[in-house]
């Protein structure tokens, strides 16, 4: 499973404020209230992380650079769970975040901010 994620993570990307919501295509028309599913879809909003068929509850934030932060979750999906840390970069001058696993952090996923 952890694999997958970090496959996963290649792909997408997201952080900022509490009300914000990133996301990748798929994910932003999810947010957006898309009935369809797509099975690519990847949404962060600061209190969970959901891709595919699995959803991350953060339960640690933690500071480590100027826009860098640390997310502690757990996870549950196709009958399972599991712990997950990732990094979370916030570039602010593309309105985007960079989402990375914490175990792999050169391998970082794009996220836009949804509208």
């Amino acid at each position: 499973m952890r694999t997958v994620l970090c496959i996963l993570f290649a792909i997408f990307a997201s952080c900022a404020n509490a009300d914000d919501v990133f996301g990748n295509l798929g994910g932003c028309a999810r947010a957006a209230g898309a009935a369809e599913r797509d099975d690519t879809a990847v949404i962060f909003d600061q209190t969970v992380l959901e891709f595919h068929e699995s959803f991350c509850t953060i339960i640690k934030t933690t500071k480590i650079g100027p826009n860098v932060q640390r997310f502690e979750t757990e996870c549950q999906g196709e009958g399972a769970s599991w712990p997950l840390s990732f990094i979370v970069e916030t570039l602010p001058e593309e309105d985007a975040i960079l989402l990375a696993d914490f175990d792999a952090p050169d391998t970082k996923t794009k996220l836009k901010r949804c509208d």
